[in-house]
């Protein structure tokens, strides 16, 4: 095993405080809505894996009373002691809390909890959706669950994306007058996309939704709903209107919640956010059952490790739908955000990408 002084940065780091902290206290409470500890609800870990590492081997942690195995291709190889990992864990959270000059930097902290685990890289393969897979002891039969795969979010570090801007999340839409009459042409559109935008709506025109441009997108958006790719087309259509772009508050701009008819499309919206942490990607034709992958673990900065799973799954839309907002991507690299021309209409791309607030 490689021994000394990796560069990783802070989002690679929390991973291994995740898994030192979540090792040594033998699992997890659930989070709320609000990302606040729910004691009612623990979720104990039986062993944890990690699929094929750099050498091609399966690593293994079992997790006993006081000591939890180090098992490499169902061998046990060594051990570590609880309390030894989480008085690393703890040393480790104080480094990760300093500032650190550039994306990468090595700790002494992190390298010891790697090096006590056996353990070669800090983070899964870029390949991997899920960070780590969980064996858990069920919360009502009380029996052990297969491995499950979670995803793991540092708070620790600048705010990462639930999706991913590209060309797959591009919506498409017909220029259309909005009444019998407008005031001008369709506006030529420069660099900043939502002056332009709320231009081409002052002059009396407004958007028609068509199509996701990507076909797999737009497939795997209706297992949800048939109706869910038009919600978010709305709700992307009102964030070019409005300085604010969290998720919820627009949402509830287009769909008010105090009329009983919107609340389809705010449960839609909900769930289609969980079932991309589920895996859902804009890309990848979806089964519709989210088999693999179990939830979410979250690092804050108080150090707490909180789990978002399938007992809390309502808590986990919801959090996801509060602590959301819209992006643009870059317009160049992704094609959005102009006028075209086919068949005589005018049509726009508007782009979609999701940010954890």
């Amino acid at each position: 095993m490689t021994s000394t002084h990796r560069t990783k940065n802070v989002g690679e780091w929390s991973e291994v405080y995740a898994l030192a902290y979540l090792l040594s206290k033998g699992g997890g409470y659930a989070a709320d809505s609000n990302q606040e500890i729910d004691e009612t609800l623990f979720y104990e870990i039986l062993e944890a894996l990690f699929k094929k590492q750099s050498s091609g081997f399966d690593l293994a942690y079992r997790i006993g009373i006081h000591e939890v195995s180090i098992i490499i291709d169902d061998q046990i190889k060594g051990s570590v002691k609880k309390t030894d990992l989480d008085r690393m864990s703890i040393s480790l959270l104080r480094d990760l809390l300093i500032p650190q000059t550039g994306m990468a930097f090595s700790l002494v902290t992190g390298d010891a909890i790697l090096k006590a685990l056996m353990k070669e890289n800090a983070s899964a393969p870029s390949n991997s959706y899920n960070d780590i897979y969980l064996s858990l002891k069920d919360v009502r039969t009380k029996s052990p669950t297969p491995f499950i795969g979670f995803s793991i979010k540092s708070q620790l570090n600048a705010k990462s994306t639930l999706l991913n801007a590209s060309g797959a999340t591009n919506f498409v839409y017909q220029i259309v007058p909005k009444g019998k009459n407008v005031s001008g042409p369709i506006p030529l559109f420069g660099q900043q996309i939502k002056p332009d935008m709320q231009e081409l709506v002052r002059l009396g025109y407004t958007l028609k939704f068509i199509k996701i441009e990507n076909e797999t997108h737009q497939q795997n958006m209706n297992l949800v709903d048939s109706k869910l790719a038009e919600y978010v087309a709305r709700c992307l259509f009102e964030t070019t209107q409005n300085r604010n772009g969290h998720l919820s508050q627009i949402a509830e701009l287009v769909f008010p919640p105090d009329k009983k008819e919107n609340k389809a499309a705010l449960l839609k919206l909900k769930q289609y956010l969980g079932y991309v942490a589920l895996g859902m990607s804009p890309t990848t034709p979806w089964s519709g059952q989210p088999n693999d992958f179990g939830g979410l673990i979250i690092v804050k900065p108080s150090g707490d490790v909180l789990f978002y799973y399938l007992y809390n799954m309502a808590d986990f839309q919801e959090f996801l739908y509060q602590n959301l907002k819209f992006e643009y991507g870059s317009r160049a690299r992704h094609g959005f955000g102009k006028p075209y021309e086919e068949s005589g209409k005018t049509f726009i791309k508007l782009n979609l990408q999701l940010r954890f607030i």
